[in-house]
C-alpha cells in the first residue's frame, strides 16, 4: 500500500513538474535587464517568507568563522542569500543564452586558458576540480566554447524524471556530457585514447563510509574518495577552477595546478589539497559559497582519516 502511495505521489509530482519546466523556459527568454529585477523576488521570498534554511546558513557560517562577529556573519548570509538569488535566474538563463554571450559573460583568465590548453595542446587529458562557488553551472558551460572539448562530468539521478530530463538537458546544452556518477569509471576508461576533460564538484557531502576527512573551514569535514582516486587511477594533471565573480552576471574562471603527476600522492593528500584551495576561495569572498548546503551534517568516527 506504501510503495503505491509513494508511485502515485510521484507521477503527481512529475505530472506538475511539466508546467513548471514551461514557465521556466519562458522566464529564460526573459533579457537579463528584466531578470535581475525578478532575482529581487526570489530573495524576498527565501530570505524573508518563509526563510529558506537560514539557520543552517548562520550555524555553518559561525562555525565556519568563530572569529567573525554576529554583525559580520548577518552580513555575509544576507549578501549570500542575494547571490543565491542571481545565481536562480542565470541557471535559467542557461536555457536560451547564446554562445557568444555566455563566453562573454563567463570567461576563462588568460592562465587558466594557457594552463587548461598546456596538456589539452600536448594530447593529454586533464581531470578539473570545481565547487558549488560563484556559478559552476556557467564555468562548465562555458568550457566547451572556450576549449572545443566536451567535458564529461557526473550527476545524481533525480527521482523526478522529468527533472531529471530537464537538468540533463540543461547541462547538455553547451556540450556537457553527464553521466551517472556510478558509471564515470567506465566512461573515463573507454576514453582513454582521446584528449578529454572531466569536471567533478568535489564538495557534496558523502556518506562517512565513503569519505576522506579533512580539516576544512575549522571543521572535521568528509570529503568524497571519488576526486582522489580517479586522478591517480588515471594518472590525469588535477585542475583546480573557480568561476569568481567581477560584477553581477559576469564571470570569471581562475585556475590553479593541484599536481601533473597524481600518482606521486596518496588518496588523502589529494583530497587535502583540493579542499586547501577551496578553502582558500571561501575565505576570499565567502557569499559566493553555497551555504545553505548541509555540508556538516554527519560526525567524524573515531579513528578515521
Amino acid at each position: 500500500m506504501k510503495i503505491n502511495k509513494l508511485k502515485t505521489k510521484n507521477i503527481i509530482l512529475e505530472f506538475l513538474s511539466y508546467p513548471l519546466i514551461g514557465l521556466i523556459y519562458v522566464i529564460s527568454w526573459l533579457p537579463f535587464q528584466v531578470l535581475y529585477p525578478l532575482s529581487k523576488l526570489i530573495f524576498f521570498l527565501i530570505y524573508y517568507f518563509p526563510g529558506y534554511r537560514k539557520n543552517v546558513v548562520y550555524k555553518n557560517l559561525e562555525n565556519s568563522f568563530p572569529e567573525k562577529s554576529q554583525s559580520e556573519l548577518l552580513k555575509i548570509r544576507r549578501r549570500f542569500y542575494h547571490h543565491l538569488s542571481n545565481l536562480c535566474v542565470e541557471i535559467i538563463k542557461l536555457l536560451s543564452i547564446s554562445q557568444a554571450e555566455l563566453k562573454r559573460r563567463c570567461s576563462y583568465t588568460p592562465e587558466a586558458k594557457e594552463l587548461i590548453n598546456s596538456y589539452l595542446a600536448n594530447n593529454r587529458s586533464v581531470l578539473m576540480v570545481l565547487a558549488h562557488y560563484g556559478n559552476w553551472e556557467w564555468g562548465g558551460a562555458s568550457f566547451f566554447p572556450t576549449f572545443g572539448k566536451k567535458p564529461v562530468t557526473t550527476y545524481r539521478p533525480l527521482k523526478n524524471r522529468v527533472i531529471d530530463r530537464f537538468m540533463k538537458h540543461l547541462r547538455r546544452r553547451f556540450g556537457i556530457e553527464v553521466h551517472p556518477k556510478d558509471s564515470i569509471v567506465r566512461k573515463m576508461t573507454a576514453m582513454r585514447r582521446e584528449v578529454s576533460a572531466t569536471a567533478l564538484i568535489a564538495d557534496q557531502t558523502p556518506s562517512p563510509a565513503n569519505a576522506h576527512w579533512v580539516k576544512f573551514l575549522n571543521q572535521d569535514t568528509p570529503v568524497f574518495k571519488g576526486t582522489a582516486r580517479l586522478s591517480i587511477m588515471f594518472d590525469y594533471p588535477l585542475i583546480y577552477c573557480s568561476p569568481r565573480i567581477k560584477k553581477r552576471g559576469y564571470y570569471e574562471v581562475h585556475a590553479w595546478l593541484i599536481t601533473s603527476n597524481p600518482k606521486e600522492y596518496d588518496e588523502h593528500t589529494i583530497s587535502s589539497l583540493h579542499s586547501q584551495i577551496l578553502e582558500k576561495e571561501i575565505k576570499r569572498a565567502p557569499e559566493y559559497w553555497l551555504w545553505s548546503h548541509k555540508r556538516w551534517k554527519h560526525k567524524k568516527p573515531a579513528q578515521t582519516e
